[in-house]
Formats: structure tokens, sequence, C-alpha cells
């Protein structure tokens, strides 16, 4: 009995062996599971997978921007949490904006402006016109107001009276003058317009700022094929380099910015490809309303303009027949459905765009 008893412990225990065993061996399989671009990250990052260090990238999902899913971009891309990475762009975007205006303010006591006849209009709060709330908030953001950003706010309130103003397209003047007036609502019986369309536009500038900055998180993750180092990096250096301040200043750069990356997220997310005419559509509309920001938004037409290029080699090459009189090109089958055209665009990502797949794709 001892050893029938000491045998079923024997062979209980190989059965909780071999258990574990394929246990590990599906976790190492599914820790496999990656392209070589991110296992060869692991190597280079040296991080190890096991189950305490698990990184779930749909934790985050729709966190700040649920429209923007990040697929085709795992857990195997990132060294820590997303929801860390995230909080910290966060704290970077937001701290940037406090330094800077916490700086201008201080110069603006400290330092008087230098004179400039750039601009000849209506007078200010500087000029000891107003209430003593006026002057209070034009003390502090007052170096906010300067060269360009007077043009906008004289467009806002009066409307475009000199020829010279036609250099200022419309749009944000018109975001001054709804979101100053509407604030101005609340706020009309202690400031003037002008006070409240100051304060509406510092506040709609760098909450703007603060977005640009996780939109840009996003799009150079989805162009270097999930790099995350560069991605943070490429915050960064946008959240401290010195001419951000014209992003917090009321200067029509943080809405066009925002224009700008929503229309090319549109175009070049891992979700969608070239083919896809409504993202090209809808990232037409978008780009449509940067040119209403400024003059060079127009030059936002080659991104729509270079996919639709690739489709017309992509058709070119399609309709040429090889010296078999068959629809084989390049060892590249092609159907009467096109599809050569489908088929190159789901083997090359636009996360992965780069100059080698436009050689691919055109050669």
């Amino acid at each position: 009995m001892a050893a029938l008893h000491s045998g079923r412990n024997m062979e209980s225990s190989m059965t909780r062996n071999r258990q574990r065993t394929h246990h590990n061996i599906n976790n190492i399989k599914q820790n496999n599971i990656s392209t070589s671009f991110h296992r060869q990250q692991l190597i280079d990052s040296q991080y190890s997978l096991n189950e305490e260090t698990k990184y779930f990238e749909t934790e985050l999902n729709g966190y700040l921007f649920p429209f923007l899913h990040i697929e085709g971009i795992n857990e195997f891309s990132f060294p820590f949490p997303l929801q860390k990475i995230n909080y910290f762009l966060l704290q970077q975007l937001i701290f940037s904006r406090l330094i800077i205006l916490l700086f201008q303010c201080t110069i603006n006591f400290v330092m008087r402006d230098s004179p400039t006849d750039a601009f000849k209009g209506i007078n200010r709060p500087e000029n000891n016109e107003g209430s003593s709330f006026d002057f209070f908030i034009y003390s502090i953001l007052g170096g906010l107001t300067t060269w360009d950003a007077r043009h906008f706010l004289h467009i806002a309130e009066f409307g475009y009276i000199w020829e010279s103003s036609l250099a200022f397209f419309p749009l944000f003047p018109m975001s001054l003058k709804i979101l100053g007036g509407f604030l101005n609502l609340f706020i009309g019986n202690w400031v003037s317009l002008f006070s409240s369309m100051l304060i509406a536009g510092t506040l709609l500038n760098n909450a703007l700022f603060v977005i640009n900055g996780m939109l840009l998180f996003r799009l150079t993750l989805f162009l270097n094929g999930g790099n995350i180092k560069e991605s943070i990096l490429a915050v960064y250096l946008h959240c401290w380099c010195p001419a951000s301040i014209f992003y917090s200043s009321l200067y029509s750069e943080s809405i066009y910015q925002t224009f700008t990356f929503l229309g090319l997220l549109l175009i070049y997310s891992p979700t969608t490809n070239i083919s896809s005419r409504l993202n090209l559509l809808f990232a037409s509309a978008i780009f449509s309303l940067a040119y209403l920001t400024r003059s060079n938004g127009l030059t936002n037409i080659g991104f729509i303009g270079f996919p639709l290029l690739l489709d017309v080699i992509i058709f070119i090459e399609r309709q040429i027949p090889n010296e078999n009189g068959d629809g084989e090109r390049g060892g590249i089958i092609v159907d009467k459905n096109g599809g050569i055209y489908q088929q190159k665009y789901q083997q090359f990502e636009f996360r992965e765009f780069s100059v080698e797949l436009v050689k691919k794709i055109m050669v």
C-alpha cells in the first residue's frame, strides 16, 4: 500500500510538472508573438517579460483621445506601462506651459517692451484705459499680446479695417471673438471684451498645446514603427523648445498645429491605408481649416497629393502586362479587382512609412 501511495504521489507530481511546463511553453509562445522590430527593441533594452511586468496598451486606449486607437502597437513596444508614459508627457506639457507663463509674466514686470510702430491701432489698457481689473489682467498676460497677437486681437474686436490685416487669416480671430464674447457674458461687468479675449485666447492656445503634444506622441509612434524613445523625445523637445512661447502667445500656431496633426493622423494611422478615400476626404476637410488659420496651410495639400500620386503610379503599373501577356508584373499578381492595389498596402502599413516604403511601392 505504501508503494502504491508513493507511486500515486509521484504520478501526481509529474502531472503538475507537465502542467507547469506546458504553461511555461505557452507563455514563451505568447511572449514571442511580436514583430522582429519589437523583439529587437526588447533585446536592445534588455527588459525581461514575465507575469509581473506585462504592459497593457488597452488600459489607456481612449484615456485621452478615445478616437485615436493605437492599433498595431502592442505592449512589447513599451518599456513602461502606457499609462505612466502618458502621465509623464502630460506633466511635461503642462509644467512647460506654467514655466513659460511665469517667465513672461516676470519679464513683463521687470522689463519694458521695446518701442515699435509695427501696429497702430486702438489704445489698450497699457495706456491706462479700462478698469483696474483690465490693467491687472494686462499686467500679467500683456507679454502674450505683442507683435502679431495685436493684429489678431484687433481683427477679433473690430474686424478687418486695414488692408495690412488681410495677411492674418480669419479662423483664429473668429475663435477669439466667439470664446471671448462667451466669457464676457460672465465677467463683462468687471472687464472689457479685450481682456475677455485675452484670457480666452491664452486658455485656448495653452490647452491646444497640451493636446498637440499628445497628438505628436501618437503620430511619431505611427511613423517610426513604435519607437517609444523617439516619440517621447519628440514631445519633450516640443515642450521645452524656446520657440514654444509662440504656442502660448495669442498667435495662430497652436490651432494650426492641431488641425495639421489631426489631418496627418487620419492619413498615416496604421488602421488605414493609402487607398482610403474617406480618410483622405476627412483629412482634406481638416487641412482646409488649417488653411483658414494660416496661409502656409496651403502646403498641406502635399500630404493629400502624395497618396493620390502613388495611386496613379500603381494604377499605371497595373495596366501594363508583362511579356507573357498576363496580369502579373514584378512578382505581384494583379486581378481584375485591383489586387495589386490592396496587396501592396496591406503589406506596408503607414506606421512603417519611410523612404524604403516608397521605393518598394514605386519600383
